[in-house]
């Protein structure tokens, strides 16, 4: 079985290498340089020399365009994104021939735990997607629940469809006053409420530096700063406790 990674990555100097390091189970990493003007490319090739961790390839940008680009209205560029989105993780599957493809974002970490239902979807034709919920780190104890939905009769927190058999493309959708394109579920995807999809530009302690907020809608944002969507969901996998605390105790 061959696992991939793929990444779409823009300036995530501070996060990248916890991504890469979260991810140290699957066989090759591939990256998409969207236009990085941080040192995000410098620290990915330092890790590339650590026999530790996956191979990691880097794809140089496909477009004069960033794949988040805005429209004069302040929308996303929704028609560049889906493009930049389904040309490259096309390209993943056509050239580097993987049993799956597990999809993860620059400032994101995924558990090792996946794993045992990559296994089951392989082995299983009623499959060919997993999605996850995405658990937004905001303190030692505590997730943001934000944008909760029901896939497949599943209460999941902001769900993404992470893990691929074949190739899915991007469809244009929208979250609450956010227009947005992502991977749809179908009823082949098994949806996990579980302690394994993690993201890190929510915790209170980045506050000062925390651009990411602002992707959030008005009445998420009030929620937030009265505490009433900051819950304890999960005990943090044991595979990932190390990089997450480290964001702690900086």
């Amino acid at each position: 079985m061959k696992i991939i990674a793929a990444s779409i990555i823009r300036n995530e100097e501070k996060y990248i290498e916890t991504m890469i390091r979260s991810i140290s189970w699957i066989d090759e990493i591939v990256l998409y340089n969207d236009h990085c003007s941080d040192r995000t490319i410098e620290i990915v090739n330092n890790l590339s020399l650590d026999h530790g961790l996956p191979k990691i390839f880097i794809i140089e940008p496909m477009s004069e365009k960033r794949m988040l680009s805005y429209l004069s209205n302040g929308n996303r560029d929704l028609s560049n994104e889906m493009q930049i989105r389904n040309t490259f993780l096309k390209m993943v599957f056509e050239k580097y021939n993987p049993n799956i493809v597990v999809l993860i974002d620059g400032d994101e970490m995924m558990s090792s735990s996946l794993l045992t239902h990559i296994e089951k979807i392989l082995s299983n034709d009623n499959y060919d997607s997993i999605a996850v919920s995405c658990n937004h780190i905001f303190d030692e104890n505590h997730s943001l629940d934000v944008y909760p939905a029901i896939w497949n009769d599943v209460r999941m927190v902001d769900p993404h469809v992470r893990v691929l058999k074949r190739f899915k493309p991007y469809e244009p959708g929208e979250y609450p006053e956010v227009p947005d394109c992502f991977l749809k579920p179908t009823t082949k995807t098994l949806c996990l409420d579980l302690p394994i999809h993690y993201h890190l530009k929510y915790i209170k302690y980045l506050e000062k530096t925390n651009y990411s907020l602002r992707f959030l809608s008005k009445c998420i944002r009030e929620f937030i700063n009265t505490k009433n969507v900051i819950i304890n969901r999960f005990d943090f996998p044991s595979d990932l406790k190390p990089l997450i605390y480290k964001y702690f105790n900086n």
